[in-house]
């Protein structure tokens, strides 16, 4: 069995066999099946054709992986086939489960990877061997050193290791000097990606200073200090008493930070009940609104209602800074949710007493009753900024008002709080009033000294973690003069939502969006984060491209530092979300067609952007000469990614080399085809297999297998490519439908053929077929080029697993497949692709063919230049 990736094996090698362990659901001998839930998110098992039961949680990719490891490692095997090439296709097949559970399955484990990593040179993962042997030998000196191991027992190991690879020849190395010597094999050997599954470092340390004769510091990659701590200890330094001295300390008795235990009825009476200005509690600018779930507020108050005399609810902290300033507003910094949640309560316990005609308690009255002004002691404590729909929500809420903003969590909270209470007699309101203003018990921090929006990153970033658009918010707010804000905090607030916060909300995960433009401004900024978190390194950018050189005591400044930020957001928008690209309005709409073929490549979003700004395309949209010039250096970019899916990219990382490697090398200045050809696909291949030639392009299109998603978008292209006259530059250019998400990918061999098929293709075979033999001619050629094309996704779903003759006629009967010259086919003078409906059968000459017509054809369209 050899259908899995030794890299991965690897990298994930412990907990692929952890995710194995826990699948408690398997027994030895039953039969399994693998498929995907229809979100694509979670791995689904039958277990012998009866039970089916969600085992992962994750993506398609992680699934894949795990499926190619246990395949490997021998805890299932394919029931009717020896080795599965195409990676898709193991949600499709039955499996048998080889190993039941045991103490000894990862020693198993580890005996069964030194045994086959050895024998997967035949297939097609040869240029990889450098790293199975590595990797034996790694695995094998972990599993038999041990602390006390001298250097000729760690030589013995290492020998050891190397004489159990029985394919020497294929490993490059015939002894340790080899391997002293092979400078590719050691700095694999000194990566993270083969270390990570071991963690004891004083084996590798030993291991490594024996193999390289040198610090072990310099190929672990660790620092001094950590070396340090390892391999040494501080008991060694011995104290002197002659260096202790008295160092005298100021003591300050003033109550700077102070903190209270308060019953919540003490805190509405201290906080809420008082007079004057210096009451007052302010929701900051840089808060996030109100978003407490349904079932958070309706726990809390249950958890009320279930309180027992003499027991106590404690809610947790408040904390507040409390500026030195007379007549400024405390800041609640922390808390917000809670307190909210709890004064909803109490407004609903009070509409409830209201609507019952029943006598209201005075602390109850004294907090809603409205004045001459239309305010209560709340509206008038509580201030909050009225851009914001769940603080204008709020505040009719708490003054009783007709609420025009239905979908806010405010207003179905408290929807959902009436609705457990309204039917309560006096006494039980009573009674749970006295529980809220007697048994809940709450903290509250006041602070004098600290800078407000560090004490609230700190508390944020540190504890409970906020999105990362809050941080943003409070971060960009904390270096604006704060009497700016406090004159203009309504306005500043309207800019930020419309310019930054409005432009996250309608994807499906804001913060994941949010985060994916982090890192994306981050390297079109040349900034490198490795040593710090995105979010630090975004601040530092911030900082010194955006705060330092501009007059933040200014309004209009403040105002224009949230615009020039949105300015970049709206450019990373436009060139990685369809939506916005398919707009006739938008920035990149002439570009949509690669940016279609680029989607989800985050790669190259820097790239992207840093071309439209050297143009300065926003100012010269309507010019057609920059236009094609940009669509010709797009269509580079285009040409590279293709290149690299189709053939099986295995270089270093992608988008190191782009950051290294392209976007140094363009600087400001006006950017030609031509050169950013040479970036990317130079001259010829290099070393680290970054540069795809044509060449190898082609071995690959014939070839390898190709994956759904690149398929679907070749075959949009060749679509795009042929009906406007083979020119993708042209003044008349047309733009085929750019949603290639709705075409699907058709496999004219079906992914899950009936018995008519393998009929069908023992009949069509120049000799005899078996059953077996046909299913393992269709895996084959499945999902080779000529096998494949695409379609318009509803007559894919008619169509589905007919045979050959019965779709040609299904397909007949569409017009978008009928128009489609994947199957009416193509000829000019250079270019041929057959007609699909002029065969009587789809064999393997046909199918070879076919991949062949469209090999050209892709090489035309990728050409070199």
């Amino acid at each position: 069995m050899r259908s899995g990736s030794a890299w991965n094996i690897a990298t994930n090698f412990n907990s692929y066999i952890n995710d194995y362990i826990k699948t408690s659901c398997f027994k030895k001998g039953d039969i399994v099946n693998f498929s995907l839930t229809p979100s694509g998110k979670e791995l689904k098992v039958k277990i012998n054709k009866k039970d089916t039961n969600i085992i992962k949680k994750g993506d398609r990719s992680t699934f894949v992986q795990i499926l190619r490891v246990w395949c490997t490692l021998g805890f299932i095997k394919l029931k009717n086939a020896e080795f599965i090439e195409k990676l898709d296709t193991f949600f499709e097949y039955d499996f048998i489960v080889e190993y039941s559970f045991d103490e000894d399955l990862e020693r198993q484990a580890r005996e069964i990877i030194e045994k086959r990593l050895n024998g997967y040179t035949e297939y097609s993962f040869k240029n990889e061997h450098t790293f199975y042997n590595g990797f034996s030998i790694a695995t094998l000196i972990q599993n038999e050193l041990t602390y006390d191991d001298n250097d000729e027992n760690i030589k013995n190991r290492i020998n050891k290791a190397i004489s159990k690879c029985d394919n020497k020849a294929d490993f490059l190395i015939e002894g340790l000097d080899d391997i002293k010597n092979n400078d590719s094999l050691r700095r694999l050997l000194t990566t993270y990606k083969v270390k990570g599954i071991y963690d004891n470092k004083k084996i590798i340390q030993a291991c490594y200073k024996y193999i390289f004769e040198k610090e072990w510091t310099n190929y672990y990659k660790i620092n001094d200090i950590e070396n340090m701590f390892i391999n040494d200890s501080f008991k060694k330094f011995k104290v002197n008493k002659e260096n202790i001295i008295n160092l005298p300390m100021n003591w300050n008795n003033e109550e700077l930070i102070y903190s209270k235990n308060y019953s919540f009825g003490e805190f509405i009476n201290h906080y809420f009940l008082k007079t004057g200005d210096n009451s007052k509690i302010a929701i900051p600018i840089y808060q996030r609104q109100y978003n407490w779930e349904q079932k958070l507020a309706t726990g809390l108050l249950n958890d009320i209602l279930n309180l027992k005399e003499g027991k106590y609810h404690y809610i947790g902290g408040i904390v507040l800074f409390v500026p030195l300033r007379d007549r400024l507003n405390n800041k609640l910094i922390d808390g917000q949710q809670r307190l909210t949640t709890c004064l909803i309560i109490l407004r609903q316990i009070y509409n409830v007493y209201l609507m019952k005609d029943y006598k209201i308690p005075d602390v109850l009255y004294n907090l809603f009753v409205l004045d001459q002004y239309d305010e209560n002691a709340i509206s008038k404590t509580f201030k909050r900024i009225d851009t914001n729909s769940d603080f204008r929500t709020f505040n009719n809420i708490i003054k009783g008002e007709q609420i025009q903003e239905t979908t806010t969590s405010v207003f179905t909270n408290s929807v959902a709080v009436f609705n457990i209470i309204k039917d309560f007699n006096e006494a039980g309101l009573n009674d749970l009033l006295k529980k809220i203003y007697e048994q809940l018990i709450l903290s509250v921090t006041t602070d004098h000294i600290s800078n407000e929006y560090t004490l609230f990153e700190n508390l944020n970033t540190k504890s409970l973690q906020l999105s990362t658009m809050d941080l943003i918010k409070n971060f960009l707010f904390m270096h604006i003069d704060q009497q700016i804000v406090d004159k203009h905090e309504q306005q500043l607030q309207f800019t930020f939502e419309e310019e930054i916060t409005s432009k996250f909300k309608d994807f499906k995960n804001p913060t994941s969006k949010m985060d994916s433009f982090i890192n994306v401004f981050l390297r079109l900024k040349e900034k490198q984060y490795a040593t710090k978190s995105a979010f630090e390194s975004f601040k530092e950018t911030l900082i010194s491209d955006f705060i330092n050189n501009r007059n933040l005591k200014s309004f209009e400044e403040s105002r224009k530092l949230f615009i020039d930020l949105g300015k970049y957001i709206d450019m990373y928008i436009s060139v990685s979300d369809s939506n916005s690209f398919n707009k006739a309005d938008s920035l990149t709409y002439r570009f949509k067609d690669i940016l279609t073929m680029l989607e989800g490549r985050e790669i190259y979003y820097p790239l992207l952007m840093k071309i439209l700004i050297n143009f300065d395309y926003e100012n010269n949209k309507t010019n057609k000469e920059i236009t094609k010039q940009i669509r010709r250096v797009f269509f580079e970019i285009e040409k590279y990614e293709v290149r690299l899916q189709v053939s099986n990219y295995k270089g270093q990382s992608l988008s190191q080399y782009i950051d290294f490697n392209i976007l140094k090398e363009l600087g400001n200045g006006i950017i030609t085809p031509d050169f950013i050809r040479k970036l990317f696909i130079g001259e010829h291949e290099d070393e680290s297999n970054n540069r795809i030639s044509l060449e190898r392009f082609r071995n690959s299109l014939r070839e390898y297998d190709i994956s759904n998603k690149i398929a679907t978008l070749i075959g949009y292209r060749i679509e795009n490519y042929l009906s406007n006259n083979k020119d993708f530059f042209g003044d008349d250019y047309n733009y085929i439908d750019t949603k290639y998400e709705k075409r699907t990918l058709e496999h004219i061999i079906p992914q899950k053929p009936n018995e008519e098929w393998y009929q069908d293709i023992i009949v069509w075979s120049d000799h005899e077929l078996s059953l077996e033999e046909a299913k393992r001619w269709k895996t084959k050629f499945l999902n080779k080029l000529g096998n494949l094309m695409c379609i318009e996704g509803k007559s894919n779903s008619k169509i589905q697993n007919k045979t050959f003759n019965k779709k040609i006629y299904e397909y007949s009967k569409e017009g978008k497949i009928l128009s489609s010259y994947q199957f009416k086919g193509y000829k000019d003078e250079t270019l041929e692709l057959m007609d699909l409906r002029e065969l009587n059968n789809f064999y393997e000459d046909n199918i070879k063919k076919r991949t062949e017509q469209l090999t050209k054809i892709c090489c035309d369209i990728w050409k070199d230049n």
